[in-house]
């Protein structure tokens, strides 16, 4: 009888390893590709003269306000953490339709892709809606938005490595 639970348990215990590896996957890709693409846009931010923390600033007008435009730590932690969350969620959406075997540069070619299709979305749709403010400024570093993209898919190439990975762990 003991053997027969052995035996029942090895497909659960798989299961959950595999809800667990999309889980971990896409939140350690998407904060990694996130981070990566925030940090391209502060960059270019200051290298345009604004303040780099502007950006940040700026997402958080979606949540707090036009007053988190002025900065201040309390509206670039808040715009950090919804840029965050927003990176994990859209990485998670990735992982579920990318297979745990793709190749770095086949998931990293589908990641700029998806990126560029919900870069699409973003600026046509919701940020017009959301964050009018964000969708203006955005114009004032132009070509950096979309670079900034592109890292950010290239980043979501992680996630079937990092899938393998926790599989293997």
């Amino acid at each position: 009888m003991s053997t027969a639970r052995v035996v029942a348990d090895v497909p659960l215990h798989r299961a959950r390893a595999r809800r667990h590896d999309l889980l971990v996957g896409a939140t350690v890709a998407g904060v990694l590709a996130g981070g990566a693409a925030m940090a391209w846009v502060a960059a270019s931010a200051a290298l345009a003269g604004l303040p780099s923390w502007r950006p940040l600033a700026v997402v958080a007008v979606t949540l707090l306000g036009e007053e988190a435009a002025n900065g201040g730590a309390g509206p670039v932690l808040g715009g950090l953490l919804l840029w965050t969350g927003v990176s994990t969620a859209l990485a998670l959406g990735y992982a579920a339709i990318v297979p745990r075997d793709f190749s770095f540069a086949s998931s990293a070619l589908v990641g700029v892709a998806y990126s560029f299709v919900v870069m699409a979305l973003m600026t046509t749709t919701v940020l017009p809606r959301v964050n009018a403010l964000m969708r203006a400024e955005m114009a004032e570093i132009g070509g950096a938005w979309v670079i900034a993209y592109a890292v950010y898919g290239l980043g979501l190439g992680l996630v079937p490595r990092l899938r393998r990975r926790w599989l293997a762990m």
